[in-house]
């Protein structure tokens, strides 16, 4: 017996899923939808509400903007559960390592080894379909540190204890990552490649999306970086891949902020999510440089 809770925002993506789950899940069930067309709620509120709602002890956060292809995913998932007690999140993708620099699951450094697990096809309005799938372990369950948010199945009694953040997430971001982070501390969260999910549309990463992330991740900065047991980095590895995507992140910004000073606060802040620093004098040279940089590009802009 399955819950399935949805923030809701559209009648069209509504419609489709709620008909799509009774032709495809053949077991039990409920939806419960919390409509949100003026986005009055954030997603964690929306969550939470949904699921103290629910009666049914597996609850499924799923986005209105997917279907699914598979038959009788919902025994699927039923049965996963009841396989393994320490599971206590399956969802459709997933990565195996997370680093400390905020960024998202999906994305790592040139040379490091594939964290991606997933498989998801996205098909855009002129119907286009791509599949994206990751498993270099050909598994049909792989463990994960993170999970991706279009679809997360838990069990109430989980929920319970690693309710969605409403305190430091207002929007629609971070979410998926927060309680990721939450839930792996004690269970195990696993990627499955059978649920078939087509997903209509992709994540819009601006600037409230990057906030976001930067208050999980200083939220998590103690238990950041994470991996599954079998994915190594050296630390020299994760602290080098970190400061080039702090610059990264900076540049991004730089997109949404011109002035200076909240640039440097927020490399500072950046900075301070680092960790296994080679040394001090490296760290400072780091932080020097970074500090440098923009400052340098500032006085371009301003005499261009």
């Amino acid at each position: 017996m399955i819950s399935v809770v949805i923030c809701s925002r559209s009648n069209f993506y509504y419609n489709n899923i709620e008909r799509n789950i009774a032709e495809t899940i053949e077991m039990e069930y409920e939806i419960i939808r919390i409509e949100n067309d003026q986005n009055q709620k954030s997603i964690s509120r929306a969550y939470n509400q949904g699921a103290s709602q629910s009666k049914y002890p597996i609850i499924c956060f799923a986005h209105e903007d997917i279907l699914f292809s598979r038959k009788g995913w919902g025994k699927l998932l039923s049965e996963y559960f009841q396989s393994d007690q320490y599971i206590g999140i399956i969802g459709p993708a997933g990565a195996v390592y997370k680093s400390g620099m905020p960024c998202g699951w999906w994305q790592a450094e040139q040379g490091t080894p594939e964290i991606r697990r997933m498989k998801i096809i996205h098909k855009s309005n002129d119907g286009a379909e791509e599949t994206l799938y990751a498993n270099p372990g050909m598994e049909k369950l792989s463990q994960v540190a993170v999970l991706d948010g279009v679809f997360l199945a838990t069990s109430k009694a989980v929920w319970e204890l690693n309710r969605f953040d409403e305190k430091i997430l207002s929007g629609f971001h971070g979410y998926d990552l927060d309680f990721s982070l939450s839930v792996g501390r004690t269970k195990k969260l696993m990627v499955t490649y059978e649920l078939g999910i087509v997903h209509f549309s992709s994540g819009k990463k601006n600037r409230d999306w990057m906030d976001a992330l930067l208050l999980v991740h200083e939220k998590w900065h103690n238990l950041l970086p994470v991996s599954t047991p079998d994915f190594k980095l050296s630390a020299f590895d994760s602290y080098s891949n970190d400061v080039k995507r702090l610059h990264k992140n900076l540049r991004q910004y730089r997109h949404y902020e011109k002035r200076i000073w909240p640039l440097i606060r927020l490399h500072h802040r950046y900075f301070k999510l680092l960790k296994q620093r080679p040394n001090i004098a490296v760290w400072l040279w780091d932080y020097t440089r970074g500090v440098y940089r923009l400052l340098r590009q500032s006085l371009t802009n301003e005499a261009t």
